[in-house]
């Protein structure tokens, strides 16, 4: 099985994943593995711990915030964070790349991109109507 990665960023904030997973048996009574992550509130910026199942660590479907905070499907506003950046850990500064870090950005060039061109299509050439074997009504 692919080997999760450590961190993980929505926006400004980076979710690090603890090296210990916990069991957990279902309502159903099946056994699934829970990864244990660190975050910062979006509301406040307080550090908290919580758990999400592995598939919801791969599609990034997390706690964004504490438990005094907690508002299931609220919105979260991803360009700056509640606290400056200098007062994080270390391990929840935005990467340098992101677009919410204040600052000079350092992104990769981009590859130039050739511009388009127009399609075109062989012209057919325009036969007049043959001459009906039979008088029209209309005329």
């Amino acid at each position: 099985m692919a080997e999760l990665p450590k961190k993980v960023q929505i926006g400004w904030q980076v979710f690090r994943r603890r090296e210990a997973t916990s069991e957990y048996i279902t309502r159903s009574g099946m056994c699934i593995d829970l990864v244990r992550f660190d975050a910062l509130c979006a509301t406040c910026g307080a550090p908290f711990a919580a758990k999400v199942t592995k598939t919801g660590w791969r599609r990034k479907i997390l706690s964004r915030r504490c438990e005094p905070h907690r508002r299931p499907g609220a919105y979260v506003n991803n360009d700056k964070p509640p606290i400056p950046i200098a007062e994080m850990p270390w391990w929840a500064k935005p990467a340098p790349w992101s677009k919410s870090r204040p600052g000079k950005v350092h992104k990769p060039p981009r590859k130039p991109v050739e511009p388009r061109r127009r399609l075109q299509r062989p012209q057919q050439p325009v036969k007049a109507p043959a001459q009906p074997s039979r008088p029209s009504f209309l005329d």
